[in-house]
């Protein structure tokens, strides 16, 4: 009886070597991906089988099970995030399982120029394929709330470039505008000269923004904000242009 026990569990120990040994060579082999790679989007709610499943009618992964019973071992089943996925060429199942526990996403890019209005701002976001429109335009109520203190929101979205993920929204992208421009302007404020004209930082954004109306040649501004600050300082009005936009 002792004998048949000490073989049993001698079979069964050689199954599981030779099951590890499998899910190892499987491990480590590359997956049947394009030369270009494949985009992979993992849904919210996906689980890590209807992952696999979906790969392997798709010809990109041969065994999807030793897959699917490896992460199951290892609790990464319970880790993969949904978002847009590069398997690039040479990937191996182990790398597809560390890359969907990572959340390690496409990452895509939008640039708002300087020197656009808002209106513009909003229809460059609308053209990326891979953002989310949801704002109905300049006069959006969750813009104007946002600015709220500000007035109109019209030129308090910092110009910059800012990526992404495919499902962001053009919202979540003028939030982080907004945010950069108020940390900026805050930093620029404790920095200011203490002979400058301008009582809140504010009325220094809109100086800059008079300013970058007027000219859009870089080397040309500190002449002109010279001569406003002058004008200023003597209580005259600035006498261009821009100011209609802002009331100066």
């Amino acid at each position: 009886m002792i004998r048949k026990a000490a073989l049993l569990l001698l079979v069964l120990a050689l199954a599981l070597v030779l099951v590890k040994g499998e899910i190892q060579s499987r491990w480590q082999q590359p997956l049947a991906l394009p030369d270009q790679g494949l985009h992979l989007e993992v849904l919210p709610g996906d689980s890590l089988r209807a992952v696999t499943d979906r790969l392997h009618r798709e010809g990109v992964l041969q065994h999807p099970q030793l897959l699917t019973l490896y992460a199951r071992w290892t609790g990464l089943d319970q880790q993969i995030k949904h978002g847009e996925y590069l398997l690039e060429p040479v990937m191996t199942a182990q790398r597809l399982l560390e890359l969907l526990a990572s959340g390690r996403v496409i990452q895509y890019q939008v640039t708002l120029p300087e020197g656009i209005t808002l209106a513009q701002a909003l229809a460059i976001l609308q053209q990326q394929a891979e953002l989310e429109a949801i704002l109905s335009g300049p006069d959006d109520a969750r813009l104007l709330e946002l600015t709220g203190a500000y007035g109109h929101p019209e030129g308090l979205f910092f110009p910059d470039t800012y990526l992404y993920a495919r499902g962001a929204t053009d919202w979540q992208i003028l939030q982080r505008a907004h945010t950069a421009l108020l940390d900026i302007l805050e930093a620029e404020w404790r920095d200011r000269d203490p002979e400058s004209p301008y009582a809140t930082p504010y009325e220094a954004l809109i100086m800059a923004s008079i300013i970058e109306r007027e000219t859009g040649v870089p080397e040309e501004r500190d002449q002109i904000a010279g001569v406003f600050v002058r004008r200023l300082q003597r209580g005259m009005r600035l006498q261009t242009d821009p100011t209609v936009i802002y009331g100066v």
